[in-house]
């Protein structure tokens, strides 16, 4: 099964983007682009700024990223809901750039996946102990369990390193 773009979705995505973000402009504040420690090939030769090639999807990858995360904690709302704002900033980017190739879509699709996996399992686990069934797996929405398996191992790790970086340790 194909997942689809559902017209729901657009009022849901605004709704996140307000708790979670203020604002679209709270996801550009928190994903920046200029970086200053870009390396310029040339400055005086090109035609446009460089940083662009940086910015282009740099916000629905962070949310991407964050959305993984919020799934491996068992975030399966705060997940979906990232999930969600990532596919609809990608399908935007998507459209503005016209990009209709055939990379593009699978991604689209991948996400659009993550985005129904996430709502099951948050379903799932907001369900009465006793109503509960078994939980979804990756595979039951098209999910490639490997692929799941690396990004959780990638989350994890990005979750680790940011708490390694603001804890003091132990014997300080």
């Amino acid at each position: 099964m194909k997942p689809r773009w559902k017209p729901s979705y657009r009022r849901l995505v605004d709704e996140f983007i307000t708790l979670h973000f203020g604002s679209v402009e709270g996801i550009t504040r928190l994903f920046p682009y200029m970086k200053p420690e870009f390396k310029w090939k040339d400055k005086n030769v090109l035609p446009m700024d460089a940083r662009t090639v940086l910015k282009n999807a740099n916000e629905y990858h962070g949310l991407e990223r964050h959305a993984h995360q919020y799934h491996v904690t068992a975030q399966y709302d705060y997940a979906y809901y990232h999930w969600l704002i990532a596919a609809a900033w990608r399908r935007e980017n998507m459209g503005a750039n016209n990009f209709k190739d055939e990379r593009h879509k699978k991604a689209d699709e991948f996400v659009l996946r993550n985005v129904e996996y996430n709502k099951a399992l948050h379903d799932w686990q907001q369900s009465h102990p006793q109503n509960r069934r078994r939980v979804p797996t990756p595979e039951e929405f098209g999910l490639d369990r490997k692929k799941i398996d690396k990004m959780d191992r990638i989350a994890e790790a990005e979750i680790d390193s940011y708490y390694a970086s603001v804890i003091l340790p132990k014997d300080s």
